[in-house]
Protein backbone atom coordinates (compact mmCIF):
# COMPACT_ATOMS: atom_id res chain seq x y z
CA UNK A 1 0.00 0.00 0.00
CA UNK A 2 1.72 3.31 -1.38
CA UNK A 3 1.32 6.55 0.92
CA UNK A 4 -1.53 8.11 -0.85
CA UNK A 5 -3.68 4.68 -0.21
CA UNK A 6 -2.54 4.45 3.30
CA UNK A 7 -3.82 7.90 4.07
CA UNK A 8 -7.52 7.33 2.66
CA UNK A 9 -7.19 3.66 4.95
CA UNK A 10 -6.62 6.18 7.60
CA UNK A 11 -8.89 8.64 6.91
CA UNK A 12 -11.45 5.95 6.36
CA UNK A 13 -10.76 4.51 9.79
CA UNK A 14 -11.55 7.66 11.36
CA UNK A 15 -14.68 8.00 10.04
CA UNK A 16 -15.58 4.70 11.22
CA UNK A 17 -14.35 5.26 14.51
CA UNK A 18 -16.39 8.34 15.08
CA UNK A 19 -19.23 6.11 14.06
CA UNK A 20 -19.10 3.75 17.44
CA UNK A 21 -22.16 5.00 19.51
CA UNK A 22 -19.88 6.39 22.61
CA UNK A 23 -17.45 8.13 20.34
CA UNK A 24 -13.62 7.90 20.71
CA UNK A 25 -10.74 9.19 22.56
CA UNK A 26 -7.72 11.43 20.67
CA UNK A 27 -5.28 8.87 22.04
CA UNK A 28 -7.13 5.60 21.62
CA UNK A 29 -7.77 6.31 17.52
CA UNK A 30 -4.24 7.76 17.40
CA UNK A 31 -3.26 4.20 18.88
CA UNK A 32 -5.40 1.76 16.39
CA UNK A 33 -4.05 4.25 13.38
CA UNK A 34 -0.40 4.60 14.97
CA UNK A 35 -0.48 8.12 14.35
CA UNK A 36 0.09 11.15 16.48
CA UNK A 37 -3.06 12.44 17.99
CA UNK A 38 -2.21 15.63 16.78
CA UNK A 39 -2.66 14.09 13.39
CA UNK A 40 -6.05 12.50 14.47
CA UNK A 41 -7.05 16.44 15.21
CA UNK A 42 -6.44 16.97 11.98
CA UNK A 43 -8.19 14.24 10.29
CA UNK A 44 -11.26 15.66 12.41
CA UNK A 45 -10.59 19.50 11.49
CA UNK A 46 -10.53 18.05 7.57
CA UNK A 47 -13.30 16.32 8.31
CA UNK A 48 -15.39 19.33 9.55
CA UNK A 49 -14.09 21.75 7.02
CA UNK A 50 -15.84 19.15 4.31
CA UNK A 51 -19.41 19.37 6.49
CA UNK A 52 -19.24 16.51 8.72
CA UNK A 53 -20.88 17.20 12.06
CA UNK A 54 -18.82 16.78 15.42
CA UNK A 55 -19.26 16.69 18.75
CA UNK A 56 -17.76 15.92 21.91
CA UNK A 57 -19.15 14.09 24.95
CA UNK A 58 -19.68 16.10 27.96
CA UNK A 59 -17.18 14.79 29.13
CA UNK A 60 -15.22 16.42 26.59
CA UNK A 61 -12.71 13.80 25.73
CA UNK A 62 -14.70 11.35 23.70
CA UNK A 63 -15.16 12.74 19.93
CA UNK A 64 -18.02 11.37 17.49
CA UNK A 65 -19.95 11.97 14.38
CA UNK A 66 -23.78 13.23 14.66
CA UNK A 67 -26.18 11.87 12.12
CA UNK A 68 -27.13 14.64 10.02
CA UNK A 69 -31.14 15.80 10.05
CA UNK A 70 -31.96 13.85 7.11
CA UNK A 71 -32.03 10.61 8.43
CA UNK A 72 -28.27 9.74 7.38
CA UNK A 73 -25.08 9.43 9.17
CA UNK A 74 -22.66 12.04 8.15
CA UNK A 75 -20.20 9.67 5.38
CA UNK A 76 -19.32 10.35 1.78
CA UNK A 77 -21.60 10.33 -0.45
CA UNK A 78 -20.54 8.11 -3.43
CA UNK A 79 -21.70 6.51 -6.42
CA UNK A 80 -22.14 2.45 -6.16
CA UNK A 81 -18.95 2.33 -8.75
CA UNK A 82 -17.04 4.30 -6.35
CA UNK A 83 -17.64 2.41 -3.69
CA UNK A 84 -16.40 -0.33 -5.25
CA UNK A 85 -13.53 1.21 -6.25
CA UNK A 86 -12.42 2.84 -2.50
CA UNK A 87 -12.40 -1.07 -1.35
CA UNK A 88 -9.96 -1.68 -4.40
CA UNK A 89 -7.75 1.25 -3.52
CA UNK A 90 -7.73 0.38 0.39
CA UNK A 91 -7.21 -3.42 -0.71
CA UNK A 92 -5.17 -3.97 -3.79
CA UNK A 93 -4.52 -0.55 -5.29
CA UNK A 94 -6.40 1.40 -8.33
CA UNK A 95 -3.23 3.54 -9.55
CA UNK A 96 -4.76 4.54 -13.03
CA UNK A 97 -8.49 4.24 -12.61
CA UNK A 98 -10.26 6.85 -13.94
CA UNK A 99 -12.42 7.53 -10.67
CA UNK A 100 -9.54 7.86 -8.78
CA UNK A 101 -9.38 11.82 -9.36
CA UNK A 102 -12.98 12.16 -8.47
CA UNK A 103 -12.54 9.98 -5.34
CA UNK A 104 -9.80 12.27 -3.46
CA UNK A 105 -11.95 15.56 -4.77
CA UNK A 106 -14.60 14.06 -2.65
CA UNK A 107 -12.30 13.16 0.17
CA UNK A 108 -10.30 16.64 0.32
CA UNK A 109 -12.35 19.11 -1.35
CA UNK A 110 -16.20 18.82 -1.89
CA UNK A 111 -18.00 20.70 1.08
CA UNK A 112 -21.18 18.76 0.65
CA UNK A 113 -19.82 15.43 1.27
CA UNK A 114 -22.80 13.49 2.31
CA UNK A 115 -23.54 10.05 3.44
CA UNK A 116 -21.95 6.92 2.39
CA UNK A 117 -24.54 4.35 3.13
CA UNK A 118 -23.73 0.91 4.54
CA UNK A 119 -26.16 -0.50 2.28
CA UNK A 120 -23.80 0.99 -0.97
CA UNK A 121 -21.14 -1.45 -0.12
CA UNK A 122 -23.31 -4.78 0.42
CA UNK A 123 -24.08 -6.85 -2.29
CA UNK A 124 -27.41 -7.88 -1.37
CA UNK A 125 -28.98 -4.49 -0.72
CA UNK A 126 -27.57 -2.83 -3.83
CA UNK A 127 -29.06 -5.83 -6.56
CA UNK A 128 -32.47 -4.92 -4.52
CA UNK A 129 -32.02 -1.22 -4.59
CA UNK A 130 -31.25 -1.73 -8.21
CA UNK A 131 -34.05 -3.73 -9.23
CA UNK A 132 -36.76 -1.43 -7.72
CA UNK A 133 -34.90 1.53 -9.32
CA UNK A 134 -35.89 -0.36 -12.35
CA UNK A 135 -39.12 -0.78 -11.52
CA UNK A 136 -39.86 2.90 -10.72
CA UNK A 137 -38.48 4.30 -13.94
CA UNK A 138 -40.49 1.26 -16.02
CA UNK A 139 -43.56 1.35 -13.43
CA UNK A 140 -43.76 -2.34 -13.41
CA UNK A 141 -45.24 -4.29 -10.44
CA UNK A 142 -42.84 -6.45 -8.44
CA UNK A 143 -42.67 -9.02 -5.94
CA UNK A 144 -41.13 -8.60 -2.80
CA UNK A 145 -40.06 -12.18 -1.10
CA UNK A 146 -39.63 -12.75 2.61
CA UNK A 147 -40.10 -9.50 3.86
CA UNK A 148 -39.73 -9.19 7.21
CA UNK A 149 -42.35 -7.43 8.83
CA UNK A 150 -41.88 -5.55 12.58
CA UNK A 151 -45.44 -4.37 12.51
CA UNK A 152 -47.07 -7.82 11.77
CA UNK A 153 -44.39 -9.94 13.46
CA UNK A 154 -44.18 -12.20 10.21
CA UNK A 155 -41.94 -12.77 7.09
CA UNK A 156 -44.49 -12.84 3.94
CA UNK A 157 -44.45 -12.08 0.37
CA UNK A 158 -46.11 -8.61 -0.90
CA UNK A 159 -46.99 -7.61 -4.28
CA UNK A 160 -46.23 -3.77 -4.57
CA UNK A 161 -46.22 -1.38 -7.56
CA UNK A 162 -42.98 1.08 -6.00
CA UNK A 163 -42.88 4.15 -6.55
CA UNK A 164 -40.20 6.56 -4.52
CA UNK A 165 -37.43 5.85 -2.36
CA UNK A 166 -36.63 7.56 1.00
CA UNK A 167 -32.85 9.08 1.28
CA UNK A 168 -29.63 6.46 0.11
CA UNK A 169 -32.58 4.03 -0.98
CA UNK A 170 -32.78 2.82 2.78
CA UNK A 171 -36.55 2.67 2.19
CA UNK A 172 -39.02 2.08 -0.68
CA UNK A 173 -42.79 3.79 -0.71
CA UNK A 174 -45.19 1.58 -2.61
CA UNK A 175 -48.64 0.65 -3.28
CA UNK A 176 -49.45 -2.54 -1.34
CA UNK A 177 -51.99 -4.18 -4.10
CA UNK A 178 -53.32 -6.84 -2.03
CA UNK A 179 -53.73 -4.12 1.24
CA UNK A 180 -54.64 -1.82 -0.80
CA UNK A 181 -52.76 1.17 0.49
CA UNK A 182 -49.41 2.76 0.40
CA UNK A 183 -46.69 1.82 2.93
CA UNK A 184 -42.82 2.59 3.48
CA UNK A 185 -40.98 -1.03 2.84
CA UNK A 186 -37.09 -1.20 4.42
CA UNK A 187 -34.92 -2.46 1.61
CA UNK A 188 -32.64 -4.24 4.01
CA UNK A 189 -35.87 -6.40 5.43
CA UNK A 190 -36.49 -7.62 1.74
CA UNK A 191 -35.04 -11.33 1.43
CA UNK A 192 -35.60 -11.25 -2.28
CA UNK A 193 -37.14 -9.50 -5.33
CA UNK A 194 -38.81 -10.38 -8.09
CA UNK A 195 -39.84 -7.56 -10.96
CA UNK A 196 -42.70 -8.53 -13.27
CA UNK A 197 -43.01 -7.91 -16.59
CA UNK A 198 -46.10 -6.28 -15.98
CA UNK A 199 -47.23 -2.30 -15.97
CA UNK A 200 -48.68 -0.77 -13.11
CA UNK A 201 -51.79 -0.69 -12.77
CA UNK A 202 -52.70 1.89 -9.44
CA UNK A 203 -50.75 4.51 -10.37
CA UNK A 204 -53.53 7.14 -9.69
CA UNK A 205 -53.36 5.54 -6.01
CA UNK A 206 -49.96 5.85 -5.48
CA UNK A 207 -49.09 8.47 -2.25
CA UNK A 208 -45.58 9.02 -0.10
CA UNK A 209 -45.61 10.27 3.24
CA UNK A 210 -44.03 12.77 5.45
CA UNK A 211 -42.30 10.88 8.29
CA UNK A 212 -42.26 11.91 11.64
CA UNK A 213 -38.48 12.30 13.60
CA UNK A 214 -39.40 8.45 14.60
CA UNK A 215 -40.12 6.98 11.11
CA UNK A 216 -43.73 7.13 11.33
CA UNK A 217 -46.46 8.23 8.94
CA UNK A 218 -49.76 9.17 10.16
CA UNK A 219 -52.39 11.68 10.38
CA UNK A 220 -52.05 12.40 14.18
CA UNK A 221 -50.34 15.48 15.14
CA UNK A 222 -49.09 15.25 18.85
CA UNK A 223 -46.61 17.28 20.49
CA UNK A 224 -44.23 15.87 22.42
CA UNK A 225 -41.69 16.77 25.33
CA UNK A 226 -38.90 14.15 25.92
CA UNK A 227 -36.06 14.55 28.74
CA UNK A 228 -32.72 12.36 27.55
CA UNK A 229 -29.66 11.90 29.22
CA UNK A 230 -26.49 11.02 27.53
CA UNK A 231 -26.62 7.46 26.88
CA UNK A 232 -30.40 7.96 25.29
CA UNK A 233 -29.21 11.33 23.62
CA UNK A 234 -26.26 8.97 22.07
CA UNK A 235 -28.85 6.02 21.10
CA UNK A 236 -31.35 8.21 19.40
CA UNK A 237 -28.72 9.98 17.41
CA UNK A 238 -27.76 6.67 16.14
CA UNK A 239 -30.84 4.86 15.21
CA UNK A 240 -33.17 8.20 14.67
CA UNK A 241 -30.99 10.61 13.40
CA UNK A 242 -34.06 13.08 11.94
CA UNK A 243 -34.93 13.50 15.56
CA UNK A 244 -31.04 15.37 16.29
CA UNK A 245 -32.23 18.60 15.01
CA UNK A 246 -35.18 18.88 17.60
CA UNK A 247 -32.89 18.41 20.69
CA UNK A 248 -31.79 21.11 23.26
CA UNK A 249 -29.39 21.07 25.27
CA UNK A 250 -29.50 21.59 29.08
CA UNK A 251 -26.48 20.97 31.19
CA UNK A 252 -26.27 17.21 31.30
CA UNK A 253 -29.72 16.59 30.24
CA UNK A 254 -31.52 16.94 26.58
CA UNK A 255 -34.80 17.78 25.95
CA UNK A 256 -36.79 16.46 22.72
CA UNK A 257 -39.36 18.94 21.38
CA UNK A 258 -41.18 17.82 18.38
CA UNK A 259 -44.16 16.72 16.24
CA UNK A 260 -44.83 12.83 16.11
CA UNK A 261 -47.61 11.39 13.14
CA UNK A 262 -47.95 8.36 15.65
CA UNK A 263 -47.33 7.08 18.94
CA UNK A 264 -45.69 3.77 18.21
CA UNK A 265 -42.41 4.98 16.83
CA UNK A 266 -41.28 7.36 19.56
CA UNK A 267 -43.24 4.44 22.11
CA UNK A 268 -40.80 1.88 20.55
CA UNK A 269 -37.92 3.85 21.24
CA UNK A 270 -38.28 4.95 25.07
CA UNK A 271 -39.50 1.28 25.81
CA UNK A 272 -35.60 0.17 24.29
CA UNK A 273 -34.18 3.42 26.76
CA UNK A 274 -36.65 2.60 29.50
CA UNK A 275 -35.12 4.80 32.49
CA UNK A 276 -32.76 6.99 30.31
CA UNK A 277 -36.25 9.01 28.72
CA UNK A 278 -38.20 10.68 30.72
CA UNK A 279 -41.96 11.58 28.91
CA UNK A 280 -42.72 15.40 29.84
CA UNK A 281 -45.56 16.07 27.59
CA UNK A 282 -47.53 13.70 25.39
CA UNK A 283 -50.50 11.69 27.22
CA UNK A 284 -51.01 9.21 24.56
CA UNK A 285 -47.63 8.26 24.23
CA UNK A 286 -47.52 7.78 28.63
CA UNK A 287 -50.68 5.63 27.54
CA UNK A 288 -48.68 4.20 25.35
CA UNK A 289 -46.06 3.15 27.15
CA UNK A 290 -48.07 1.90 30.34
CA UNK A 291 -49.95 -0.20 28.40
CA UNK A 292 -46.65 -1.99 27.04
CA UNK A 293 -45.84 -2.53 30.58
CA UNK A 294 -48.99 -3.89 31.97
CA UNK A 295 -48.77 -6.26 28.85
CA UNK A 296 -45.28 -7.12 29.76
CA UNK A 297 -46.22 -7.80 33.15
CA UNK A 298 -49.61 -9.57 32.55
CA UNK A 299 -47.30 -12.27 30.66
CA UNK A 300 -44.87 -12.96 33.25
CA UNK A 301 -46.86 -13.26 35.85
CA UNK A 302 -45.88 -10.07 37.78
CA UNK A 303 -48.64 -8.23 40.16
CA UNK A 304 -46.84 -4.85 40.82
CA UNK A 305 -46.92 -2.70 37.88
CA UNK A 306 -43.53 -2.38 36.39
CA UNK A 307 -43.73 1.22 34.95
CA UNK A 308 -41.61 4.41 33.84
CA UNK A 309 -41.08 8.18 35.93
CA UNK A 310 -43.27 9.91 33.51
Amino acid sequence: MNEEQAKLNRLLKTISMLKTPLGRTLESMAGDLEIHARTVRRYINLLEANGFLIDKSISGNRWFIVPDCDGDSNLLNFSLDEAVLIRDLVMNGAHNHPLKKGIFQKLYINSELKSLSDNLIEARINDIVNKLKRAVKSELKVVLKNYHSVNSNAIKDYLIEPHSFSTNYMAVWAYDIRGDLNKQFRTSRIGEIQVLDIKQSNISKHKSFNLDPFGYEGEERLEILLQLNLASITKLREVHPKAVKYIDRQGDKYIFRGIIHHVEGAGRFILSQAGDVKIIQGDSLIEYVRDKFKMFNSQHGIEEILDMAF
